[in-house]
């Protein structure tokens, strides 16, 4: 935790969202197909690395602190909440940000407890520690190529009567422009009753993919998710995950599932459960895909 901030740091105006204010759940779209975050809640320390020759995603940890996961993004994406419901309203921001503890366990509905504060801190502390660099860039940033940066700076806790009551940050620069540049999905807070890392990010990943078309539809080849996910599982176990959800249908909004083309290559795919009352009649409608895998029609 830092105890003191730089001087850069004061230069910044800082952001209070409205105490108790309640705002829809927004996720920065950069973050939502790409493995920026750790999908389990046990401690990884083992770097992500990725590269489809065109985006590269690096991610690292500390020893003492791991790297930043899946839940610990629910941090940011309530500061994207925040920022964005400001911005809506005419209002200045800034990524020197102040806000409630309480505010925060409250829109993420973890309960506000001793163990939920600990907890808050904990991933406040692998926000910090964790180092990212991506070669996704933004027209007009100062990052032209590539930007290095880490989610969080310079954290502290604000205290009252010697009780902490809020929670001062810097968000980078590069989070900081994807927001404010509208660069956001919405979340249902249902999302964030999502248990599995992987479930979460197959969520996401739809969501972005799909967006709000009422026919839309995820299709991409298993290895590709694979990769996108970050988790380092050999392809054999992997699939096993994956073929575990399409059997459990378990993701909210979306039906899942696993596919051939061609019977050779395995595809995920995502259709919105909005759309298609039942999983067979989403099945059904799976465009240009040959399906030959028998666990999609037997499986529930």
């Amino acid at each position: 935790m830092s105890k003191k901030s730089n001087d850069k740091s004061e230069q910044l105006s800082l952001f209070t969202p409205v105490m108790g204010e309640i705002t829809a759940a927004k996720d920065q779209i950069d973050l939502m197909a790409y493995p920026f975050f750790s999908l389990s809640k046990q401690k990884r320390t083992t770097p992500i690395q990725y590269d489809d020759g065109r985006v590269k995603v690096t991610v690292t940890g500390q020893e003492q602190h791991g790297i930043a996961n899946i839940y610990d993004a629910d941090i940011l994406i309530y500061v994207a909440s925040q920022l964005m419901s400001a911005k809506n309203k005419g209002q200045e921001t800034s990524r020197r940000i102040k806000m409630s503890r309480y505010d925060i366990l409250e829109f993420l509905k973890k309960g506000t407890g001793g163990i939920q504060y600990k907890r808050l801190k904990e991933s406040l502390e692998r926000l910090q520690s964790t180092s990212v660099s991506t070669t996704i860039t933004r027209e007009g940033s100062r990052f032209k190529k590539y930007a290095m940066f880490s989610w969080i700076s310079e954290w502290r806790a604000i205290e009252n009567n010697n009780k902490p009551i809020a929670i001062e940050f810097e968000l980078n620069q590069w989070l900081y422009e994807g927001i404010i540049e509208g660069k956001v999905l919405t979340l249902p807070h249902k999302y964030f009753r999502i248990e599995s890392g992987l479930e979460r990010f197959l969520y996401r990943l739809c969501r972005k993919v799909i967006g709000i078309q009422k026919y839309g539809e995820l299709k991409m080849k298993l290895d590709t998710v694979h990769k996108r996910s970050g988790i380092t599982r050999k392809p054999g176990a992997f699939k096993k995950m994956i073929e575990k959800i399409v059997m459990s249908q378990s993701i909210p909004d979306y039906w899942i599932f696993l596919v051939k083309k061609d019977s050779t290559e395995d595809y995920v795919c995502g259709l919105p459960r909005d759309t298609y009352e039942s999983k067979e009649k989403a099945f059904d409608n799976i465009s240009t895909i040959v399906l030959s895998n028998v666990l999609n029609k037997e499986g529930t």
